[in-house]
């Protein structure tokens, strides 16, 4: 009898262990060597070339813990960070169960993603990331003492049943109060509430919990749900949304809604009807000269004018695949040219358009490359092959393409001949610097300067000009508190660019390079950016902002009026999240996955307490059950 026990418990290891490896192995590249940082609190987990960053994030996370600690709690448990660096896409998601685990996408943002208000994306995603770990964690009163008796079963983590609007929005409200940056300032973020409210088409609370089918679709919850909180926050104070998240942990799976009643004096329904209220009254409109072009909305943007004056843009929403689309002129029915997943920049020469897009890699990873075809239409053909090359600029001489590259630690300019067809082209690196983040880079007419958009990590945003020969940087544009993104040449003297600035919507911008005077756009709207102008100089053309999502419009330049921008005014907001934090204590070890094979779901108080210890195979291996995911 005991031999047979022990040939099943045996039976019952070796299955545990390879199950969770094959699984481990589909979701990260084999190639990857994983070691850990262990700080008081957490437990980094990094792979080859990520260690500098490692140990950044160790100390943001700790520096992180003190603050939500104040705020919302802490977790129960160590808190294991996944750093993995395979992806072009900027994420990260969270889940309590089994263990206290957050996986990060070391790539950056750049400044016109949704995500892109930040000036250090690691704070940003760990503070959105670890407000989940801490608020989902939580269980209070009986729920808390089954938990201590019965382990870590999922329905004993009562804040995991609540709608998705209230979990992301703590966590979206959450990153911008610990970081002072994030969605919740930013006015793209709220400019989709604010074109909601005042186009009356406010979101009822039982749509903004997911499968929304219109827009804003999947990102509803963390709208709605980030400025609802917000709202709660500005009525009732910072520490009620602090009241909520317990007062939800204590109560029965679904059944969280009358504790808005207990903490806030008014039933959830009332709540969000006073939100709308307030929402409505915030809401002001632009005045638009502007022509709208498209009517596809979701998502519109990297225009490009060919040589023959025919539009052509990238779409993505519902009703098809994601595509390159032509639009020959105003009032003619836009024309798939070929499809194209996700990617953010194109551009034209000698009758092609040359683009980025993304691929699945080892299939594991979603990396960038380079791509053409031809104007009229066809067959695509891949210009890079695992280079993880974007924002591709053909140069005024039509066979020389600047792009940026991605790489673990920073985002980093680079050049290459185009390729003959069938032929690879390899980038060349034109400048690069750790921690540095360039974007969205435009040749000058004469093909001697690139403008493009630069980040520091805890620096300001900025357009810089790099004289291509020489190898050097002139800052143009720089701003601490707003995004200066996508630059494009109106003359060889001019330079025009969206921004931000004063927490509005993108809005776009011209400097005369020569003086350094900024002016801003009158009559586009409510939103403008990605400006590009057509070939005969006659046309600006834009991505704006409806309520049905994003969409191209056009103003005529002979026509358009610009206003003199001030200069920028030093911020007296204290910048403290610009200032790296002590390192804590930290030890560096290889990964060791053997502590993770004694289970951890449905265990005694006693187990589950020396499981506690029990690391890493297990939490990867879950990590494809994960209960929440977050697109930060």
């Amino acid at each position: 009898m005991k031999s047979a026990c022990r040939a099943l418990w045996f039976t019952f290891l070796i299955a545990a262990c390879t199950g969770q490896s094959a699984i481990a192995a589909n979701r990260y590249d084999p190639r990857f060597r994983f070691r850990s940082l262990h700080t008081p609190r957490f437990t980094i987990h990094y792979h080859q070339g990520e260690e500098a960053l490692a140990r950044r994030l160790a100390a943001i996370a700790e520096d992180v813990a003190d603050r939500v600690a104040s705020e919302l709690g802490t977790p129960n448990g160590r808190v294991h960070v996944i750093l993995v660096d395979q992806h072009d896409v900027s994420n990260g998601w969270a889940n309590p169960v089994p263990y206290n685990v957050i996986e990060i996408s070391a790539a950056a943002p750049s400044g016109g993603n949704t995500v892109g208000n930040t000036e250090d994306w690691l704070r940003l995603v760990l503070s959105h990331e670890y407000t989940h770990i801490v608020h989902l964690d939580k269980a209070r009163s009986w729920i808390g003492g089954l938990r201590w008796v019965f382990g870590h079963s999922p329905l004993l983590y009562p804040n995991l049943f609540l709608p998705l609007s209230q979990i992301e929005g703590v966590a979206t409200y959450n990153e911008s109060v610990l970081t002072g940056q994030g969605r919740i300032p930013a006015g793209d973020f709220r400019n989709v509430l604010d074109r909601a409210a005042g186009g009356r088409r406010f979101e009822p609370i039982d749509r903004t919990n997911g499968g929304l089918v219109d827009w804003p679709g999947a990102a509803g919850h963390y709208v709605y749900g980030a400025y609802f909180d917000k709202y709660l926050a500005d009525r009732f104070g910072a520490e009620s949304i602090a009241r909520l998240a317990d007062e939800t942990s204590g109560r029965v799976p679904y059944f969280a809604a009358p504790a808005f009643r207990k903490v806030f004096k008014r039933s959830l329904g009332e709540l969000w009807e006073d939100f709308e209220a307030d929402a409505r009254a915030r809401a002001r409109d632009e005045p638009a000269a502007s022509t709208r072009l498209t009517h596809h909305g979701f998502g519109v943007g990297s225009p490009v004018f060919g040589a023959s004056g025919r539009l052509f843009y990238s779409v993505a929403n519902p009703h098809g695949f994601p595509s390159l689309m032509e639009l020959a002129d105003a009032g003619s029915v836009p024309r798939e040219v070929t499809s194209r997943y996700l990617g953010n920049q194109a551009s034209a020469a000698d009758g092609l358009l040359v683009f980025d897009q993304s691929e699945l890699v080892h299939n594991v990873g979603l990396q960038s490359d380079l791509y053409a075809v031809e104007q009229d239409g066809g067959r695509a053909r891949r210009l890079t092959y695992l280079a993880r090359a974007a924002d591709p600029d053909v140069a005024p001489d039509g066979r020389t393409i600047v792009c940026t590259i991605q790489a673990a630690d920073r985002r980093y300019l680079a050049t290459l001949q185009l390729p003959g067809t069938g032929r690879i082209a390899t980038p060349e690196v034109l400048l690069s610097a750790s921690s540095t983040d360039y974007s969205t880079p435009r040749w000058s007419p004469d093909g001697r300067l690139i403008a493009v958009e630069r980040r520091q990590v805890g620096g300001p945003s900025e357009i810089v000009l790099v004289d291509v020969r020489a190898r050097t940087e002139r800052v143009v544009v720089s701003s601490h508190d707003a995004r200066n993104v996508t630059p494009f040449w109106l003359t060889t003297t001019t330079l025009l660019f969206a921004s931000d600035r004063n927490g509005r919507p993108f809005s776009i911008y011209s400097v005369d390079l020569p003086s350094g005077v900024v002016k801003r756009l009158n009559g586009a709207g409510n939103s403008a950016q990605s400006p590009v102008v057509s070939r005969d100089r006659r046309t600006l053309v834009f991505v704006g902002y409806t309520a049905d999502g994003y969409d191209l419009f056009s103003l005529p330049l002979a026509s358009a009026s610009w206003s003199d921008v001030a200069a920028p005014v030093a911020s007296s907001t204290a910048r403290d999240r610009s200032v790296a934090p002590a390192a804590p204590p930290v030890s560096d070890t290889p990964y060791r996955p053997w502590p993770a094979l004694l289970p951890r779901r449905a265990l005694t108080a006693w187990s589950a307490h020396v499981s506690r210890a029990a690391i890493h195979t297990r939490r990867v291996a879950r990590s494809r059950m994960m209960i929440r995911s977050s697109p930060v």
